[in-house]
């Protein structure tokens, strides 16, 4: 009985990283029920809270949490997240906002050698346009981890916003939204590409073994393998995508409108698995022609062809 409390946690852990606040919440709560004195419980129990957009609980759960192990760097950055969820700035009527960062910057003193933590800071900073410590605290992220993608985008987010006008104040003392605006179109690009060109190999040399291998006629074992290279390709897909701000992803597609080579050569593998997910379906229940994989084959070349194109040979 003594492992419970502990196995809850790593069940909590687990629901938070395949985005499933409400489950982490239940396992979180069980295990602080079994064992009041862990911090674990708490920390999580103010990640899933914070996801699930009840800040005041997430604060409240946090406070505990740094309470109970005040040297936790984990805690110190579950409390900053969740007053910098809630729309905290760094403004004197707002003490939320102070908090926040004093909570990022004791993280930061607890693991120096921790890139969440600047990185955290740095996102306090940003939503609080206060561009000179949110740079910094980039820098010194990607200083520890130099392929930190979050990072790397609000990094360039700040050094943009900080050269553009000033904004004009707030009215009625109503603070700027949490949240802040999607990076710059070609910081995205910079961050889809690599992904992008790998899919264009898999695809086409994965639609390409489909095709020999399925002359003169295609098999049930084709079949499973078109559903592999569709798993293969929607795994490789989401990665990126995840790594980029919600504001990001909400407007993806009309970033990709501001890079025609990216929109096309996405177009294009859109188009390729589209043809291999019709081909499969059809062929799972009666097995067909080859004639949708050749097509997947030829949107996939011409998606390579575009990629190579981008890195200029």
């Amino acid at each position: 009985m003594t492992d419970a409390p502990e196995a809850l946690c790593r069940q909590a852990a687990a629901y938070l990283q395949h985005d499933k606040p409400k489950r982490a919440l239940e396992a979180a709560r069980r295990a602080a029920e079994l064992n009041r004195d862990d911090e674990a419980p708490h920390r999580l129990a103010s990640l899933a809270l914070t996801e699930l957009g009840r800040h005041p609980e997430a604060v409240a759960a946090a406070r505990e949490a740094v309470r109970l192990a005040p040297a936790d760097w984990r805690g110190q950055i579950a409390l900053a997240e969740a007053l910098g969820a809630g729309g905290a700035m760094l403004d004197p009527q707002r003490p939320e906002g102070h908090q926040a960062v004093a909570a990022a910057r004791r993280a930061v003193e607890l693991n120096p050698a921790e890139p969440r933590c600047f990185e955290v800071l740095g996102d306090i900073a940003l939503r609080a346009r206060r561009w000179d410590i949110a740079e910094q605290a980039y820098q010194a992220a990607l200083r520890l981890d130099p392929g930190n993608q979050h990072a790397k985008l609000n990094l360039a987010l700040v050094r943009e916003r900080a050269a553009a006008p000033a904004p004009p104040p707030p009215v009625g003392g109503q603070l700027p939204a949490a949240e802040p605006p999607p990076p710059p179109a070609n910081v995205v690009a910079a961050v889809l590409w690599p992904t992008v060109r790998t899919l264009t190999l898999v695809l086409s040399l994965g639609s390409l073994a489909l095709i020999i291998g399925g002359l003169p006629e295609p098999g049930r074992g084709h079949v499973w393998l078109g559903v592999l290279l569709l798993a293969a390709t929607g795994v490789l897909a989401a990665r990126p995508v995840r790594r980029l701000p919600s504001s990001a992803r909400r407007k993806l597609v009309r970033i990709l409108g501001t890079q025609p080579r990216l929109g096309l050569t996405v177009f294009a593998l859109s188009l390729g698995v589209l043809c291999l997910l019709v081909w499969t379906i059809i062929s799972l229940f009666q097995p067909g022609d080859l004639q949708l994989p050749v097509l997947t084959c030829l949107s996939s070349a011409v998606a390579v062809v575009l990629a190579r194109l981008r890195r200029g040979y």
